[in-house]
């Protein structure tokens, strides 16, 4: 195993699953690839009442400080931590990370949501799960 990927979304769970992506990685010499992605804003209002690249910078500037506060978290001897912030839809983003990277391993945290939630809102890790031609371990 060489690369390891930990999606980062800011909650616990997905750091949790991040920890134990750095355990793994570790103990199989793998290097971790820590990613957040960054959805594209939609606001229905009139063209120019807001400055929309403005928000979506913003939003990349608050995720490279998540990863890299989660990686000064998780370094250790020997850690070979990257950091990507990526910027489109989540599943296609790391899909693509995944292929791009030739991933051994994709990690997620799961939410844990009831199934009245996961139908209408979907499962990032769910549909993970389903669509990516890497392997993806779920972490709760």
């Amino acid at each position: 195993m060489k690369t390891i990927i930990a999606a980062l979304d800011g909650s616990d769970p997905a750091l949790h699953a991040a920890t134990k992506a750095a355990e793994l990685a570790r103990a199989l010499g793998a290097r971790l690839v820590l990613t957040s992605v960054v959805t594209p804003v939609f606001i229905p209002m009139e063209a120019g009442a807001i400055d929309l690249a403005a928000i979506e910078d913003a939003m990349a500037k608050d995720a490279e400080a998540q990863l890299t506060k989660a990686a000064t978290t998780l370094q250790s001897p020997g850690l070979k931590i990257d950091r990507k912030v990526l910027r489109g839809t989540t599943v296609e983003c790391l899909i693509d990370l995944a292929q791009k990277e030739q991933a051994d391993l994709v990690v997620v945290g799961s939410h844990g949501r009831g199934a009245v939630q996961r139908a209408l809102l979907g499962s990032v890790s769910s549909r993970l799960v389903h669509q990516c031609p890497r392997p993806v371990l779920v972490v709760r």
